[in-house]
């Protein structure tokens, strides 16, 4: 999946967060081949507070699952829609809903705005949040500054360690059952949240064994599919995923 090939550049913007190499009017250059004339629209773009992406919901899922090309990833101070507090409740209750653990102020987490420009596509404002679960997990997620919907998400732990990840888990069921059913149902709940009642969410399952699960998490208007978004669980990598 995509996620893999994004990691080192949202690594890269949080280590320039941290060492404070944000300044209010500047750009920061992922991609040094940007013409003069896209800077100066991403520099008025970057303080316009009516920014409004030219991309729908369906788009941008669509550019997470996309293999043509990096975007042009731009850190900003702040988000336009949603603001680091809203990010957090939202995160939080996603991963109640997941795992079963209550992290309500995510305090050691990385929250953090930016600007993703795909320059045959468009551009849209997403959220990069990340940071450990517990002592064994980690998980990073981005999502769309404009919906609060989840576009990508990722954890990583050892494999030995699921029923630590899930805080409440189930002794009476195969691990691998337990944390189908709560993946699927987490991810359902946020889903059906954050989209409103035009659209539904709803997994539908690809292949299982005790090895891995592989899903699609269907989004319908009524009888007409709109768009599928695929997750994996990889049992012996310790690895759970979506785009």
């Amino acid at each position: 999946m995509k996620w893999k090939q994004l990691l080192p550049v949202f690594a890269f913007l949080i280590a320039a967060a941290l060492l404070g190499w944000f300044l209010p009017s500047v750009v920061f250059h992922i991609d040094d081949r940007l013409e003069a004339d896209h800077t100066q629209e991403m520099q008025i773009r970057q303080f316009d507070l009516n920014y409004q992406s030219n991309l729908d919901t369906a788009s941008r899922l669509r550019l997470m699952q996309s293999e043509n090309g990096e975007p042009d990833a731009i850190p900003l101070e702040r988000g336009i829609f949603l603001q680091e507090q809203d990010v957090e409740e939202i995160c939080g209750q996603f991963l109640l809903d997941l795992t079963g653990y209550s992290i309500p102020e995510l305090d050691h987490f990385y929250v953090m705005p930016i600007l993703m420009n795909y320059p045959d596509e468009g551009t849209f404002l997403v959220w990069a949040v990340g940071g450990l679960v517990n002592d064994a997990w980690n998980c990073e997620l981005l999502l769309d500054d404009q919906t609060g919907l989840i576009l990508r998400c990722s954890f990583s732990g050892p494999a030995w360690s699921w029923t630590e990840l899930l805080y409440d888990f189930n002794y009476g069921l195969p691990v691998q059952d337990y944390a189908a059913s709560r993946f699927s149902q987490a991810l359902c709940s946020h889903f059906n949240a954050r989209l409103g009642s035009r659209l539904t969410a709803a997994v539908e399952t690809e292949e299982e064994n005790e090895l891995f699960y592989r899903a699609t998490l269907i989004l319908s208007d009524g009888d007409r599919e709109e768009f599928v978004i695929p997750f994996e669980i990889l049992f012996e990598e310790g690895v759970f995923s979506i785009n």
